[in-house]
């Protein structure tokens, strides 16, 4: 687990809510408070979607960010900034199984691990915290610190300046 803190908040929020610099991941949930607080669980509903959507478009448990973006920046437009903001993103399954084979983790664990990166807004900071869970026990860390090498690479290959805190 590395946190991070953005030094540009516009470059941040610019990358996250108005390019595709993030647009690889899942959203697993998303919290703003404008005037009111919205809630948003990215959980997909596959009731909504048809076998074939669900089948062509390779639906994942979680909705893309890529879809869910749009709306989440619907609830921070405005001429306010927001109260604060949280959003939960997860690497895509796929993803995670190359994040594993490429940095020489225990390709077993690809299976039972997850990678996400907790967004927080609040008080005119923004922070990153990069966080790694797995269904398996193991004392081997090598999976958490090849998500943190990861993230602490994404940001500045993205032209986002953060710094750890």
């Amino acid at each position: 687990m590395v946190a991070f803190e953005a030094d540009d908040l516009k470059a941040f929020t610019a990358g996250l809510f108005m390019q595709d610099t993030f647009d690889g991941f899942l959203l697993q949930e998303a919290s703003v408070t404008t005037f009111c607080t919205f809630s948003v669980d990215g959980r997909t509903s596959h009731g909504f979607f048809s076998d074939e959507e669900l089948e062509e478009e390779k639906i994942e448990e979680y909705a893309a960010w890529k879809k869910a973006r749009p709306f989440c920046f619907e609830m921070i437009r405005g001429k306010k900034l927001p109260v604060s903001f949280k959003i939960i993103l997860r690497l895509s399954p796929k993803d995670t199984e190359k994040l594993i084979a490429g940095g020489s983790g225990p390709a077993d664990l690809s299976a039972s691990s997850c990678f996400f990166l907790n967004i927080k807004y609040e008080n005119g900071k923004l922070s990153c915290i990069s966080m790694a869970s797995s269904n398996t026990f193991t004392r081997d860390r090598t999976v958490e610190h090849i998500w943190d090498e990861y993230a602490g690479k994404f940001f500045p290959a993205h032209g986002i300046a953060v710094r750890k805190i």
